[in-house]
């Protein structure tokens, strides 16, 4: 069955949802916010301070106020999609507008009016805020992923990293470390341990290479090559699909008991992407792919190789080959991630950032505030501004829209309530100080704007608020919901 709910009784509905949700992420707004603690039936409790990750965790019995939710849920994940940070700020605003929306409707505003005026006010703020816009310097994003770190420690790894590579990867582990890898890096699936019986790594400078798209059966099938490379005095690296067991056995007793340097790789990938290793691999060591007769013009030569048990990694050098495939990766229309890291290692360098913690709990939280400062730093690349909080409440102070007016001081009174500060004494300081000075709660002093440690991304700010914007006044402007209604069931035994 359906049913029904419009009027008073859905503005109500409304309120209740979004209170649930906000009231709930907004606690943990700014440096001093608090935790939160998430139950998952399969998996352990774990805390955290992220907006989205709380968000996407509160649903209701209530099949209205759950409906109501899910809306108010796309808000966060928008902004989290668009820039990985500020879903907190985003509900902060989306509650605020909400309910100053909702007191002109109920003083007789029309909902369609109401949101016409809001987005095109919300153009004019856009504009306002993008004047307070700088290009960052390294000490600003270093400040900008402390904060949204909330660490130092996590502020200093991550601007190292990022200052030398845009490919950076967080990784949860037993120790905390940074681990920097230059040149062409994949998976090592190794034919046989035995490779490793007197070294835990394998190192080979001007190696021959072959690549070879298909199972190696025996030794007869490559014994040209095998003749070549030993006449040659040169090291050998196969890679192909996968290889008998006689033919490992085979180059296993080449390896330790002659002085031929040789090693079996297996190609990690599968589908189209083993296709594309092979073509990377190619372009790197000039060796042809081949999948039938194995031929001395097939060779392709490594400047410098290292294999161990985690990856392999060979150093090259840059030329029209390497550039030529550049552009071919990038025209691939693979998924964003697997085209940065690649790029990253064709260009420059891939950079793995390794966590630990005390205990899982503590380790999955730090993993996430790494995520944050790294998406936060990200985007500060684009531009940033002194303190979201300071200059939406300076905007608000000139606003003619009554909604906004209303609404924009939000972040920065969230911000010092959830540090235990009175936010209209430091409103009323920061006013009469004409918007020059701003309140810095990690080191509990007032600061200059113009050299204040307190940072945001200019484009999470405007995404915050374009998308709490844009969820409130659609929300503003519904009059009806229609749900299923929930059926309780009474089973009976009867004898």
């Amino acid at each position: 069955m359906k049913k029904v709910i419009s009027g008073n009784e859905l503005y109500d509905n409304m309120t209740k949802a979004i209170n649930l949700i906000c009231s709930t992420v907004k606690t943990t707004l700014g440096p001093k916010g608090c935790n939160v603690i998430i139950d998952e039936s399969n998996l352990s409790p774990y805390i955290t301070n992220d907006g989205v990750t709380i968000a996407n965790n509160i649903c209701s019995d209530d099949e209205v106020i759950n409906a109501i939710l899910t809306i108010t849920k796309e808000a966060s994940i928008k902004t989290n999609n668009d820039v990985g940070d500020g879903t907190t700020s985003t509900l902060v605003l989306l509650e605020k507008i909400f309910n100053e929306g909702l007191k002109e409707i109920k003083c007789g505003k029309n909902p369609m009016i109401l949101k016409k005026e809001l987005h095109e006010d919300l153009e004019d703020i856009i504009l306002e805020i993008n004047k307070y816009n700088k290009k960052p310097s390294n000490d600003d994003l270093l400040k900008i992923a402390t904060i949204s770190g909330g660490n130092n420690k996590i502020g200093e790894n991550v601007t190292k990293s990022y200052l030398k590579s845009n490919e950076i990867e967080i990784i949860e582990d037993t120790e905390t470390y940074i681990e920097e890898i230059n040149g062409y890096t994949f998976d090592t699936i190794i034919a046989s341990p035995y490779f490793f019986k007197y070294n835990k790594e394998l190192s080979y400078n001007n190696s021959y290479i072959i690549l070879f798209d298909n199972d190696i059966c025996s030794t007869e099938e490559i014994a040209n090559i095998l003749n070549y490379t030993i006449n040659n005095d040169r090291s050998l690296i196969i890679v192909a699909n996968d290889y008998s067991e006689n033919f490992i056995n085979e180059t296993i007793n080449l390896y330790l008991d002659s002085d031929i340097k040789i090693c079996l790789l297996k190609n990690p990938e599968y589908g189209i992407r083993r296709y594309q290793l092979y073509e990377d691999l190619k372009a790197i060591t000039k060796a042809n792919i081949t999948n039938d007769i194995i031929t001395i013009n097939d060779i392709g030569t490594i400047n410098t190789i290292k294999i161990n048990n985690e990856n392999t990694n060979i150093m090259f050098t840059y030329d029209n080959d390497i550039k030529n495939r550049i552009k071919e990766i990038t025209k691939s229309g693979f998924d964003e991630y697997y085209i940065s890291q690649k790029l990253a290692m064709f260009t420059s360098s891939l950079i793995k950032i390794h966590i630990s913690a005390n205990t899982d709990t503590e380790r999955k939280e730090m993993k996430m505030r790494y995520d944050d400062a790294l998406c936060a730093i990200r985007e500060a690349k684009n531009g940033i501004i002194p303190g979201s909080g300071l200059i939406l409440y300076q905007i608000s102070d000139k606003c003619k829209n009554k909604i906004f007016k209303n609404s924009l001081s939000a972040i920065l009174d969230q911000i010092l309530y959830n540090a235990g500060l009175d936010e209209n004494k430091i409103k009323d300081y920061i006013k009469s100080n004409n918007f020059q000075k701003i309140y810095n709660i990690i080191n509990d002093m007032y600061e200059s704007v113009d050299d204040t440690s307190v940072l945001d991304p200019t484009s999470v700010v405007i995404n915050s608020l374009v998308n709490a914007t844009s969820i409130a006044s659609m929300l503003l402007t519904t009059t009806s919901i229609i749900v299923n209604e929930h059926i309780e069931t009474h089973y009976t035994n009867e004898i």
